[in-house]
């Protein structure tokens, strides 16, 4: 009798304690840091690193066990939990360092392509500007880069090729290089620009 009565109350304490453990995330908006503190259960006391803090995340999880919802967490929200105390079973929600890795080189190469794009950009306007540079050098040079996508514009060739002429036309004959020296000529030649 005593053993069955030890062994109902260990299985509610058991029980209990599994219930005790469970993490729940209503339908709703959630900062990390309310996340660090939603997943503080159990005698887990999570922190939210530095750089999350200020993020938010849409979150619906019905009741389940704490081990569940971290690797739903870190599945969707590429992060991770990882313990940094044993003794104190401290935790710290933090972002995936992989991810992070690669958004970096994201980052980079996009940096890159921009660069490359803007020196495009100025040396062709330089070039349109230069009246030392034969129109049927640049028109071929612009011819070019629209053939290989640089440049985005639907029309046929004849007319792209005439569109090419007139936009270099109007910036020899507009003050472009005064524009670019000052700002009351800029917002004239602007205002010129898109009467034209």
């Amino acid at each position: 009798m005593r053993a069955t009565i030890l062994g109902c109350v260990a299985g509610l304490l058991l029980w209990s304690t599994a219930c005790a453990q469970q993490v729940e995330f209503p339908l709703d908006y959630y900062s990390f840091e309310e996340i660090a503190q939603r997943m503080s259960v159990g005698g887990r006391r999570v922190d939210c690193a530095r750089e999350l803090r200020q993020r938010l995340a849409i979150i619906h999880i019905k009741p389940r066990s704490w081990q569940q919802v971290r690797e739903i967490l870190e599945s969707a929200l590429d992060i991770r939990l990882r313990r940094i105390s044993e003794s104190e079973d401290r935790w710290m929600l933090e972002r995936n360092p992989e991810v992070a890795r690669q958004e970096r080189r994201w980052r980079e190469r996009l940096a890159a392509f921009l660069e490359k794009q803007c020196d495009r950009d100025i040396r062709l306007l330089r070039q349109m500007l230069d009246k030392n540079t034969p129109v049927d050098e640049l028109v071929r040079t612009l011819m070019e880069e629209h053939a290989q996508g640089d440049i985005q514009e639907d029309l046929p060739r004849e007319a792209l090729e005439k569109y090419i002429r007139q936009v270099i036309q109007a910036f020899r004959e507009m003050p472009v290089d005064l524009a670019l020296r000052e700002w009351r000529a800029f917002k004239r030649l602007e205002r010129e620009l898109s009467e034209w």
